[in-house]
């Protein structure tokens, strides 16, 4: 990701870095804990809900979570 960045600001006039922030955390997202995920919803307001329901999802069915835990965590996640 950071050679992606840094490559990007020798393209771009305008400094990419604070946007391909966002990019990043996101990413970094996929590989935490699933009880960290209603945390991390509530602590990064800059992502839509159905981002981060798209993200629960995308986690749930590549690492094999139970139905259950995805239901669970996406209703905590809805209730935000």
């Amino acid at each position: 990701m950071q050679v992606l960045i840094n490559g990007l600001q020798h393209f771009a006039s305008v400094n990419v870095k604070p946007k391909l922030q966002i990019v990043e955390t996101f990413i970094k997202a996929y590989y935490l804990p699933e009880t960290e995920y209603v945390h991390w919803a509530r602590a990064h307001s800059e992502y839509s809900k159905s981002q981060i329901m798209g993200l629960i999802n995308l986690v749930a069915t590549m690492k094999g979570w139970k139905r259950k835990t995805r239901l669970e965590v996406l209703e905590k996640i809805e209730a935000l």
